[in-house]
């Protein structure tokens, strides 16, 4: 999904009601509103699974303690040890050991490499992804596939700040429980299916404790936040059948040629 999507709502809301505003970027404290609360957070770990850009880095790093504040207002007691023990990594040499290059076979960062019985399935996957996607006026523009974990969590942030649109504009109970509904059908049928399996991957998968510990912390909020639709959150799903594939990912760099210089 664009950044400029979910920049633009922010404008909106900030112009025409600033009280209901705090982006992660400046945010001092988390804002009482549950929706933008639970939006900061979705959007924070939308950015903790690209790729690790000396920007995102300080970005993650500079924002760890605001989150926590948002996660605790929420309910949610993170594991502070862990988070800060995740951050202290080489995340550039993490992000690879857990991801790879291209399409990791055992850490898949895609939704459709999970449950998934063989290439027909995994289309009807991505087809209702998409589908979720156009609903909401939302193309994204993207040099990766729309069920990587990043987009799908942005996708959810782009959600929960239409719900604190819609309540700030008084748009009425219909557009919120369009909001609600939409966020609680994309949680049970897509997000919620396959992030607590990558978390068990990612815990066994060395060199990558960095990406475990932000996994296990994606799997505990969503797991948090199907609770509050009275969603029980699945069991793991296995990967699917099929070898996952292997193009370049689109989001970290291609691996220098040899001979080459290293990005």
């Amino acid at each position: 999904m664009s950044d400029e999507v979910v920049s633009k709502l922010n404008e909106l809301l900030e112009a025409e009601h600033p009280e209901a505003v705090a982006e992660v970027g400046g945010m001092g404290a988390c804002c009482g509103c549950e929706a933008q609360t639970r939006s900061q957070v979705y959007g924070y770990l939308s950015r903790a699974f690209l790729y690790p850009h000396p920007d995102t880095v300080t970005h993650l790093r500079e924002n760890a303690a605001d989150i926590r504040r948002c996660l605790e207002a929420l309910g949610i007691e993170p594991d502070v040890a862990a988070w800060q023990e995740a951050l202290s990594h080489d995340l550039v040499e993490a992000y690879v050991s857990a991801f790879g290059h291209t399409t990791s076979r055992e850490c898949p960062a895609y939704e459709a490499e999970y449950g998934q019985a063989d290439v027909f399935r995994k289309s009807e996957t991505l087809a209702d992804i998409a589908g979720f996607y156009r609903a909401f006026g939302v193309e994204p523009r993207l040099t990766d596939r729309l069920d990587h974990l990043s987009v799908e969590l942005e996708f959810m942030q782009f959600l929960a700040l239409k719900e604190v649109y819609a309540g700030a504009r008084q748009h009425g109970e219909d557009r919120l429980a369009l909001c609600r509904e939409a966020q609680a059908h994309f949680l049970e049928d897509h997000l919620g299916r396959w992030v607590a399996a990558l978390a068990l991957l990612l815990a066994g998968k060395k060199g990558a404790a960095a990406y475990a510990g932000l996994a296990a912390l994606v799997s505990r909020f969503v797991a948090w936040d199907m609770g509050r639709y009275g969603l029980p959150p699945p069991p793991p799903l296995p990967l699917s059948q099929e070898e996952a594939p292997t193009p370049a990912c689109g989001i970290c760099p291609e691996p220098a040629a040899a001979g080459g210089t290293d990005y």
